[in-house]
């Protein structure tokens, strides 16, 4: 459907440049953020995306810490195919 709406230039302009950013068209980016804010889902935040981080971190280095072959993915997948 189309619609027009009005945007402040300088929300235009950082959009506009954040769709390039992402390899996506203007169309594609507000379309998001719409359903996003429609749907609720909120961005986490910075305190939560170091928090899942570090615990990914401490997943990975616990199960390097049981690794017996090694430490590299190509040698990893060879090592699966036997």
């Amino acid at each position: 459907m189309k619609t027009t709406i009005e945007i402040p230039t300088g929300l235009f302009k950082q959009a506009k440049s954040e769709a390039a950013r992402r390899g996506q068209s203007l169309k594609e980016l507000i379309a998001g953020a719409v359903a996003r804010e429609v749907r609720g889902v909120k961005p986490i935040s910075k305190q939560e995306a170091a928090a899942i981080w570090n615990e990914l971190r401490r997943i990975a280095n616990a199960n390097s810490k049981a690794w017996k072959g090694k430490p590299d993915a190509v040698a990893a997948i060879r090592e699966q195919r036997r």
